[in-house]
């Protein structure tokens, strides 16, 4: 899937929330923070609708607040920064105003009435995760009142995250699931009997209530804040198992717009208008072609001269590399089966026990690994009802099901699975590489780690072992156990366009001449050319942004009142 175009208009706007981050400059003055410092009226135009905008003192000290400390060090001093940040805001209101013009006309479609509700969707479970996440802080915090152990997790029936990573699934803008119907809570809505989550649900709404200050709020906005606070209210003295509605109903509520949803699908509604005004950029096989020659020349001019600058483009990810030089690098994946809690205890009081050598340590170490026990993992979570399994019959079930594919990419597309299965390294989960490795140079790798994926090197370039082959057995270091797998070898010499881009089946979404969906594997065409069309539509979406801002600001100058006089204490303040 293409990047998406980060706005340099809109950077860190739609962020900001009632709840950002700490102030650099407080005061209790609610009156002086209710100061409008601009004022944007604008009567409809043909498809445009009026727009009318109070920009307040607290709105601009908000976006000050976090964006002061990197303007400054770009250069800004702090009169500038706070004429910058005052400018965004007013950017914003302008930019979104058009962008509602293009939903009249029907140029974009409005991200709630489309047929496809799955944005708007994930951006209400993503609201909903933060709700969850708030309300387990008021939980541990009532639990603490009352001397009871803090919970750890959300209560029973609440969308966790999940303990380990899922695989991504590869899928293109043309071929993104689509759904139809609006997402509402239903398994993450509290047990009736989870009064603890229950008391922590009715606190929360009572926090939203007092964490928005009416001085700064029109009279419709007044009035839906109101209502939600009549229901809210209605809540209170009920039994927990009463509350229970209040969950979903925070779904409809002005409030959670106002605080979480607004800023977001703002963003939507920017997406579509990227969208709209990049759709019909192309790139020719041509430009692909210059584009590979021009990259293939700098990296040998640069790598042939430049050793050090080579290894460090591989370690990175911030360029395709095309051209390769003879380091002996190589990457290996690997399932990691932990230590307990209880036996990596156990191994650190060895490691603090001076009458211990290392030899001892070691086989200590390498005894308690035989004790360790895992689940298999479903969807991110352990599936105890599978039963513990142990190291060794984890091995053999990775051996076993790799055993007819080495040196194909099937064994590569195997082992992934078996990664999400069973592995709890982090870094691991839908690395399309693995870990990289140069044999005869330092490596970061516990000792054991590395010389097994040394081995494996060996092993490939004396003709031994294909791709794909599992180290002879389970590695043991201080982290656990780990399962080895040779994923890559990098060939010296310089890679071609049709060349496909790893030996794990990365697939490439599209559409053949009858339109018919079909895959197959990138290659180094695909990510050429991507890079082209992102570096083209950044450039054409942020041209727009900044042509149509300036002929808005030059157009309705008389439009726009700002106020600088209220906020000369902000500067004066800041400037100390």
């Amino acid at each position: 899937m293409r990047k998406k175009i980060v706005s340099l208009v809109l950077a860190a706007l739609f962020a900001v929330g009632i709840f950002s981050g700490c102030a650099l400059i407080e005061t209790d003055n609610i009156a002086n923070y209710a100061q409008p410092v601009a004022i944007i009226k604008i009567a409809a135009t043909g498809d445009k609708p009026a727009l009318e905008k109070i920009i307040y003192k607290y709105n601009l000290i908000q976006v000050f607040n976090q964006q002061a400390s990197s303007l400054i060090q770009q250069g800004y001093t702090v009169e500038t920064a706070m004429e910058y940040c005052l400018n965004n805001l007013i950017n914003r209101e302008l930019l979104l105003n058009e962008i509602n013009g293009f939903i009249v006309k029907g140029d974009i479609i409005d991200p709630n009435a489309d047929v496809n509700k799955k944005p708007v969707n994930d951006l209400w479970k993503e609201i909903y995760t933060s709700i969850d996440s708030q309300i387990l802080t008021i939980m541990q915090q009532i639990a603490e009142e009352f001397g009871e152990e803090p919970p750890v997790t959300p209560g029973t029936g609440t969308a966790q995250t999940p303990t380990y990573a899922v695989k991504t699934p590869l899928v293109t803008d043309d071929d993104e699931e689509t759904e139809d119907t609006r997402w509402v809570p239903g398994d993450t809505v509290p047990a009736a009997d989870d009064y603890l989550r229950l008391e922590a649900l009715r606190k929360f709404a009572n926090y939203m209530l007092t964490s928005v200050e009416e001085s700064f709020l029109t009279p419709a906005q007044k009035t839906a804040y109101n209502a939600d606070k009549a229901l809210i209210k209605s809540y209170d003295g009920k039994k927990p198992a009463d509350i229970r509605p209040l969950y979903s109903e925070l779904q409809d509520m002005w409030l959670v717009g106002y605080l979480f949803f607004d800023g977001s699908y703002d963003s939507l509604k920017v997406e579509r208008l990227e969208k709209f005004i990049v759709g019909k950029i192309e790139v020719a096989d041509a430009d692909v072609s210059d584009k590979y020659e021009e990259k293939l020349a700098t990296q040998r001019n640069t790598y042939d001269e430049d050793l050090a600058a080579y290894k460090t483009a591989l370690d990175g990810t911030t360029d395709i590399v095309l051209y390769h030089k003879p380091v002996e690098q190589f990457y290996v994946k690997h399932i990691l089966i932990p230590f307990s809690e209880a036996q990596t205890a156990q191994l650190n009081a060895w490691k603090a026990n001076e009458k211990m050598t290392q030899t001892q340590i070691t086989d200590a170490r390498n005894a308690l690994a035989l004790e360790i026990k895992t689940y298999e993992h479903r969807d991110g979570y352990d599936y105890t009802a599978g039963g513990q399994r142990s190291v060794g019959e984890v091995f053999a079930e990775v051996k076993g099901a790799l055993s007819s594919y080495a040196g194909t990419s099937r064994a590569e597309s195997i082992f992934e699975d078996l990664i999400f299965k069973y592995n709890t390294d982090p870094g691991i989960f839908n690395n399309a590489k693995g870990y990289g490795l140069r044999r005869n140079d330092t490596s970061s790798y516990m000792q054991e780690f590395t010389d097994a994926a040394y081995e494996l090197y060996d092993s490939y370039i004396d003709g031994d072992i294909k791709l794909g082959a599992v180290y002879g057995k389970p590695v043991i270091t201080d982290y656990g156990v780990h399962i080895m797998m040779l994923s890559s070898v990098l060939e010296t010499g310089t890679v071609n366009l049709g060349d496909a881009t790893s030996v794990n089946p990365i697939l490439v979404f599209y559409k053949d001449e009858n339109g018919v969906s079909q895959t197959r594997f990138e290659t180094y065409y695909d990510l050429i050319k991507a890079e082209i069309k992102t570096e083209r539509e950044t450039d054409a979406f942020n041209n727009y942004q900044a042509d149509l801002l300036q002929k808005l600001r030059n157009d309705l100058s008389t439009d726009i009142q700002t106020f600088p006089k209220r906020y000369a204490d902000v500067i004066k303040a800041a400037n100390g």
